[in-house]
């Protein structure tokens, strides 16, 4: 205890001790000065970080997307193609209408016998058929309005 009492009047009385103070403190708070700078610097660090990804995967989205678009730009552009072809040996092909109209539309000449199944059943049986007539009339064809 006495050495309390002793040093207390000579910190007063030494200003070599107040200068150590005070830079002491001016050390510590030029440390901490520091430190928050350093937390902010990677802080923004961290942020630019998370930006970076987030907007990498959102690009690397919108390329899959406009990639699944141009695939299907070009699919459709050849199902447009072909339907062209079709169109041009539709206007054309006398045998194509005629098959168009017996497979698609059902379409039979007279005379024809139309067999109908029944899926669900083992017997078949015979229907006269009454159908549109596919028999061009004189001086007419299948694709007469066509051309």
């Amino acid at each position: 205890m006495s050495q309390a009492i002793n040093t207390l009047p000579v910190n007063r009385l030494n200003p070599s001790s107040k200068a150590n103070a005070v830079a002491g403190r001016k050390v510590r708070f030029r440390h901490l000065v520091d430190g928050l700078i350093a937390m902010i610097l990677l802080a923004a660090a961290a942020i630019g970080v998370s930006v970076y990804w987030r907007t990498s995967s959102e690009m690397n989205a919108a390329v899959a997307k406009h990639e699944a678009a141009a695939r299907k730009v070009e699919e459709l552009k050849i199902e447009t193609e072909q339907l062209k072809l079709e169109v041009e040996s539709l206007k054309t092909d006398d045998g194509l209408i005629e098959s168009v109209a017996r497979h698609k539309l059902g379409l039979v000449r007279p005379g024809d016998i139309v067999i109908q199944v029944d899926p669900g059943s083992s017997g078949a049986r015979t229907v006269d058929a009454r159908m549109p007539n596919l028999t061009p009339r004189s001086g007419q064809s299948y694709t007469g309005t066509s051309h």
